[in-house]
């Protein structure tokens, strides 16, 4: 707003012939004219005197009651604090009441450790006294083992040359161990079948030996009907001797007849109980065979 004032007609600085020395109140009279009359500012706004002083009451009245409620919030805070300052002084009483019981147990058990400390360093001096006799001990022992260890030296020695001897044998060992290390994925597939085929080898022969069992209770059978047809044709010679010779001869003829097919199919059956016989022998031995190959398979390391 001072610059829109000032905008206008502004005074020279320059001097002129007026202002020299001894026409100075010329000038100035002249400069008092050619000033506008209208203000250097805005005019400044007249208020009401009686809303000002109102307001400057009300203003008053507040700080007083501000006044006072910080004066009485500052008396309650300061009985708060006084309160707070008696309850802090008699929890310091009786806390440094149970320090100084708790200082009192604390020095007890000090002494107490102490006692047990010294004890203990008795205990330990002991320990070291035996300790160093066992250091003796172990030295003595150290020097003995020196010697051993001297003579075990030469021995030693002795080893090592047959060991150069037996170098050979260990590298053709070797070689054969790189051999069987390939054999042995093999050999524990063929020791799991071979644990299969030894169970179910072990049923074949309980199986065998229930048949030849039956097979010697026919063979016993078999005797004992031989036993009676020869009893039969020993009856039949004896009766052909005292019957009379048609009938006789009819009767002989149907029983030598029955005679021969009963020594026939015995025959047959003897015959094929021994071929029977023979063949579960040469079963028994090969499957006898085959068990203790897996046995001495499983019993190899």
């Amino acid at each position: 707003m001072r610059d829109r004032e000032f905008e206008g007609e502004l005074p020279s600085i320059r001097a002129t012939a007026d202002e020299r020395p001894g026409t100075l109140e010329p000038q100035a009279e002249k400069a008092d004219k050619e000033i506008p009359n209208e203000p250097l500012r805005s005019p400044v706004r007249s208020e009401p005197k009686g809303s000002g002083n109102g307001a400057l009451w009300a203003l008053c009245a507040a700080l007083s009651l501000g006044l006072v409620g910080l004066g009485y919030w500052s008396h309650q805070q300061q009985t708060r604090l006084q309160q707070q300052l008696v309850a802090t002084q008699n929890s310091f009483a009786r806390i440094s009441e149970e320090a100084a019981g708790r200082i009192q147990d604390i020095t007890g058990k000090v002494s107490a450790t102490e006692s047990t400390l010294s004890e203990t360093e008795q205990a330990r001096a002991a320990q070291l006294t035996a300790l160093e006799k066992g250091v003796q001990e172990l030295t003595r022992k150290l020097e003995q083992q020196a010697s051993t260890l001297a003579s075990l030296q030469q021995s030693g020695e002795a080893r090592q040359r047959r060991l150069d001897g037996i170098s050979g044998q260990a590298n053709e060992l070797q070689e054969r161990l790189e051999a069987q290390s390939g054999r042995l994925g093999s050999l524990d597939d063929a020791l799991k079948q071979g644990g299969q085929r030894h169970e179910s080898l072990a049923g074949e022969l309980g199986g065998l030996r229930e048949e030849i069992r039956a097979l010697a209770g026919l063979e016993q059978r078999i005797g004992e009907q031989a036993e009676q047809l020869r009893r039969q044709q020993s009856t039949l010679q004896s009766l052909s001797n005292q019957a009379s010779a048609r009938n006789l001869d009819q009767e002989m003829l149907v029983l030598r007849s029955e005679i021969d097919q009963r020594l026939s199919s015995t025959e047959d059956a003897l015959a094929a109980i021994d071929s029977y016989r023979l063949q579960t022998n040469r079963t028994l031995n090969t499957l006898q065979n085959q068990l203790n190959t897996l046995q001495q398979r499983v019993g190899q390391p």
